[in-house]
């Protein structure tokens, strides 16, 4: 169980890391037209960044708790559950977004949506 939870652990900084490279490369989505507010720029780059980062937390403290120190444990569930919350709030933005502003940021964030650059 242990090598199974440290292989979903490396993958997701394997997934993180691409996610971050073609965020580079791609540049970022499209914004959703001038009705979209700057606050709601600003509160979705710094959503994005919150999950990149978190991740990252997330990897490098289970990492440390089953490989350095079992002290990191704590610090490592308080962040699964952060992440959960996260994740939560940011699926509820994208079902806003989806069924109540209807600007269509699902269909942009979809691989290859022609409207997403």
């Amino acid at each position: 169980m242990h090598r199974s939870h440290a292989a979903v652990g490396a993958a997701l900084v394997v997934l993180l890391v691409m996610s971050v490279g073609l965020r580079i490369v791609l540049g970022k989505i499209s914004a959703a037209g001038p009705a979209e507010r700057r606050w709601s720029r600003v509160l979705a780059g710094m959503a994005h960044v919150s999950l990149w980062s978190l991740l990252l937390a997330l990897s490098s403290s289970g990492f440390l708790a089953m490989y350095v120190s079992r002290s990191a444990a704590p610090i490592h569930l308080a962040l699964v559950y952060a992440g959960l919350a996260l994740a939560g709030l940011h699926a509820a933005a994208a079902l806003w977004h989806q069924a109540v502003l209807r600007d269509g940021t699902l269909t942009r964030m979809l691989p290859g949506s022609r409207s997403a650059r």
